[in-house]
């Protein structure tokens, strides 16, 4: 029950996050906020497309990207911890792709069911939840971002955990219950693999961008070694 409440969690602030930058948007280009977040959610692809397709310049271009601000800002802390989880879930993802899945063809045909069982039940905290974890702390940093971030950046993340979702509901979830129902067979397992590659890609694409993001936003003299952030 936890990581389906966490990603129903994950969704409203998803819808929130896509509210609030419609309004900002349409402030920033003249129009009535609500009208436009209105369209945005109502059509959630549809109406997007047709927003970023119609949209007109901002009245001031000066205004494209918020100001900077101060670095312990609440957007600055759900970047730290969206970072985190993003790599914690890179560093599973990868251990399951590249250890987990292909020992299963050494457990014996007896053994496999138990096996599976106990694995659906063991990786609930350390993969499951704090998957769900990362897709909470993504949407709110489409709602937190912080002014040094631009916001292509953190809609593509968005966008690559959501296709990490798909992946796992759609193609992986599917033939691993199959494979508990059915025992396992080479087939079955190398299919599996096969088809958790690209979500393997999108969650480590999303930790790469993540750590691009955190060199943006950070002081420039923690870099330089010219302010009171020097080491």
């Amino acid at each position: 029950m936890l990581p389906g409440a966490l990603t129903l969690l994950a969704a409203v602030l998803l819808v929130a996050a896509l509210v609030r930058w419609a309004l900002a948007d349409a402030g920033r280009r003249g129009r009535p906020g609500w009208a436009v977040a209105l369209l945005v959610v109502a059509a959630p692809v549809i109406g997007w497309l047709v927003w970023l397709a119609l949209r007109p310049a901002p009245l001031d271009p000066w205004r494209r990207e918020p100001p900077p601000g101060d670095h312990d800002s609440p957007g600055h802390f759900a970047l730290v911890l969206c970072l985190a989880l993003a790599w914690y879930n890179t560093g599973t993802i990868w251990t399951g792709q590249r250890v987990i899945y292909p020992l299963k063809a050494y457990v014996g045909p007896a053994e496999y069911s138990t096996y599976d069982a106990q694995y659906a039940n063991l990786i609930q905290l350390p993969i499951v939840t704090t998957f769900a974890l990362l897709l909470v702390a993504t949407a709110l940093l489409l709602w937190l971002r912080p002014p040094e971030i631009p916001e292509w950046s953190v809609w593509t993340g968005a966008a690559l955990e959501a296709f990490a979702v798909w992946s796992s509901v759609a193609r992986e979830i599917p033939l691993q219950v199959r494979m508990g129902r059915e025992g396992f067979s080479p087939a079955l397992n190398a299919e599996l693999l096969g088809a958790n590659w690209p979500r393997t890609a999108a969650v480590t694409l999303h930790a790469l961008l993540l750590a691009w993001m955190a060199l943006r936003a950070m002081p420039r003299g923690l870099l330089r070694g010219n302010s009171r952030w020097s080491l």
